[in-house]
């Protein structure tokens, strides 16, 4: 009985993990697929409202902790971000930004860990 209900737990543990990692990937590929456009319109207008706004939708996604956004095309690089930047149990994810075939600038957006584990329960 106790090795059943510790295959039980290890197999539902497992399901969790491959959901979260699911829901990882699905956040990657909208944020490749539509964000990073959106993003780089804005980031190529230098128009901070329209960032902003851009970074915040990022942020509520589930799993996301931190977005920051650079913009490198001037000596000095100009940088927005959104949430809590966290040292350690972190996963990040860098993508280069581009406009017209132009190198930007680029997004790194995180997830904690600890949300990782809040997001299981």
């Amino acid at each position: 009985l106790v090795i059943a209900c510790f295959l039980v737990a290890v197999v539902q543990s497992f399901i969790q993990h491959k959901e979260i990692i699911k829901g990882i990937n699905h956040n990657l590929e909208e944020i490749q697929n539509s964000f990073i456009k959106i993003v780089g319109l804005g980031v190529y207008a230098i128009d901070e409202d329209y960032i902003n706004v851009s970074l915040e939708s990022i942020l509520n996604m589930d799993y996301v902790s931190f977005v920051e956004v650079v913009e490198a095309r001037g000596k000095k690089p100009i940088i927005y971000s959104s949430g809590e930047k966290e040292i350690g149990n972190v996963l990040v994810r860098t993508m280069p930004i581009s406009y017209s075939d132009e190198s930007i600038g680029e997004m790194q957006w995180a997830t904690s860990t600890d949300l990782l584990e809040i997001q299981k329960s």
